[in-house]
């Protein structure tokens, strides 16, 4: 059961670190869903070495990529997504 939490929680937080990452990106998100990406941050206590979210940087450079590659074909996919290894191993709660 713990574990299965622990992934739930960790999987809501790469959510809420994408989406964020999408907003930081340029795009422009409905009032509701950055109001409640507000709420997320508020309540936001993770601790990351060297204050940097590898999740948050990953996300912002996937979102930039894809936009400029749908500027230059709209038919274009997204790009490859990498796993950071170092920002899940960075991550603690406090």
């Amino acid at each position: 059961m713990t574990n299965d939490l622990t992934s739930i929680w960790s999987d809501l937080w790469k959510t809420v670190d994408s989406v964020n990452g999408l907003l930081s990106s340029g795009v422009g998100l409905p009032a509701e869903l950055v109001v409640t990406l507000r709420k997320f941050q508020a309540i936001d206590h993770r601790q990351f070495a060297g204050n940097h979210n590898g999740q948050l940087v990953q996300a912002i450079s996937y979102w930039k990529a894809y936009r400029l590659a749908l500027w230059n074909n709209a038919d274009a996919s997204g790009p490859e997504l990498v796993e950071d290894q170092d920002a899940s191993a960075a991550e603690s709660v406090a």
